[in-house]
């Protein structure tokens, strides 16, 4: 195949006078029926749109890329062309490609131009889109909205590892286009996520595989039940939700660097923070307890404060004689918090600490402010490093870091470790001790291999 120009370059070409927009079109024209390349036909498409060129023949090329175009971004880009410099045409063509369209492609960034260009000669369009999507997804506007935002992302996460898949599998040309099909088409996954709906609105959702939130999801007003389970939002904010109706909500097993503000905030809902209060629990530590239980996805019990805990599997709270929390009891649970929250360094009479195997990477320095801990056992997580101003826990006594698998990870003890005078145990077994110094590592209360 001979090599084509750069749609970027034809623009250039007519700024600066060698080449006339006719001359333009037609070159643009030989990129659309001759380059393999979706980005291509869709930048040709761009650029024809740039010129601004509004003849019958612009308009009948336009026509052909939406209807028979394979890409969807290419058939999308055409009609959103045509839509705005065709306006007083004849709209049958752009309604019947809406009609027997099905890719979520196309649709999304259709209904993203339209309501961004509310001019009245798009109502047609835009009831046609409404009419179409409301129907397959059986839902009233705002929620269609958000699912098909989440088909959008599958789709978008499915592409980018499309490439790959069929390199490694060498996967045969024929079922890569309905490979293409199957999982860019509408209600690909998206429908599957909901738990219960009456007349067309979400009532419970769950979210799984996601490396985002789509902020549409405050377009459900009548949603009361969510579920964020084994997601993946590292270097993702998720500060823009807001979900005011929301009864109860369930994040677990999910990777996050901060944990968003409305995660608290559903927490301290007085529905949530009703029980803790009732059994005792000072008013202003019950959020906190609240929070525990929408990361762990469990009920949290209140246990006698000289009772035992089962370690193997713990999910328990004590309290001293005026409702302050003294110890936090998580241990080996299915589901994990993913997260250290910083709100438990709001539990200033804590005195006992167990969070075991839950996926934690770092012990938080707000930790300092617990002055009355007296036992941390942090066993089972990544945790790489023991914060240097731990030497500001002067009553720690007991701290358990240890992991059952061998962590491959070299760890870091800071030296202020030497300066916790009642520290009895410090269990690092399983952690890598290569990088310790001697002279921590000879310390009477080291615990390793």
């Amino acid at each position: 195949m001979k090599h084509l120009i750069e749609p970027a370059t034809i623009l250039q070409k007519v700024k600066v006078g060698q080449l006339s927009k006719n001359e333009a079109i037609k070159i643009l024209e030989s990129i659309l029926g001759e380059s393999e390349s979706e980005i291509k036909r869709q930048e040709a498409i761009q650029s024809i749109g740039a010129l601004s060129l509004n003849t019958n023949y612009v308009y009948k090329l336009l026509e052909k890329s939406m209807i028979s175009d394979e890409s969807p971004l290419v058939r999308v880009e055409s009609a959103k062309n045509l839509l705005n410099s065709f306006s007083d045409r004849d709209l049958s063509p752009i309604l019947w490609a809406i009609e027997n369209e099905n890719s979520i492609l196309f649709y999304k960034h259709l209904l993203d131009f339209i309501e961004q260009n509310l001019q009245g000669h798009l109502t047609p369009v835009k009831n046609q889109v409404i009419n179409k999507l409301t129907k397959t997804y059986d839902l009233a506007y705002n929620d269609m909205k958000f699912i098909v935002d989440l088909d959008y992302l599958d789709a978008i996460k499915f592409l980018n590892q499309y490439q790959d898949f069929i390199d490694k599998f060498d996967v045969d040309p024929e079922y890569q286009r309905d490979l293409l099909q199957q999982n860019t088409a509408l209600n690909n996954k998206g429908l599957s996520r909901i738990d219960k709906k009456i007349d067309g609105h979400i009532i419970h959702l769950t979210l799984h595989d996601l490396n985002l939130i789509p902020i549409s999801i405050n377009l459900l007003l009548k949603l009361e039940k969510l579920i964020i389970d084994h997601c993946n939002f590292k270097g993702v904010k998720l500060d823009n939700i807001k979900l005011d109706n929301l009864k109860q909500l369930v994040f677990t097993n999910n990777q996050i660097d901060d944990l968003p503000d409305w995660v608290f905030i559903v927490a301290n809902k007085r529905r949530n923070v009703k029980k803790f209060i009732e059994r005792g629990v000072n008013a202003s530590q019950a959020g906190t307890l609240a929070l525990m239980e929408i990361l762990i996805g469990q009920s949290l019990r209140v246990i006698n404060k000289f009772e035992q805990p089962n370690l193997r599997s713990a999910c328990y709270y004590t309290l001293d004689e005026m409702g302050r929390v003294l110890g936090i009891f998580i241990a080996n649970l299915p589901s994990k918090m993913g997260i250290f929250p910083d709100q438990i360094c709001n539990l200033k009479s804590l005195e006992e600490l167990h969070l075991v195997g839950q996926e934690f990477i770092e012990i938080p320095d707000c930790l300092i402010k617990l002055k009355n801990l007296k036992i941390l056992n942090l066993s089972n997580n990544q945790i790489t490093s023991i914060p240097e101003n731990i030497e500001l826990m002067q009553n720690l006594e007991y701290m358990d870091l240890h992991v059952d698998v061998n962590d491959i990870q070299s760890f870091y003890v800071p030296d202020s470790i030497k300066k916790l005078s009642k520290l009895k145990i410090l269990d690092l077994r399983g952690k890598n001790s290569q990088n310790i110094p001697e002279s921590i590592k000879s310390l009477d209360f080291m615990k390793l291999n």
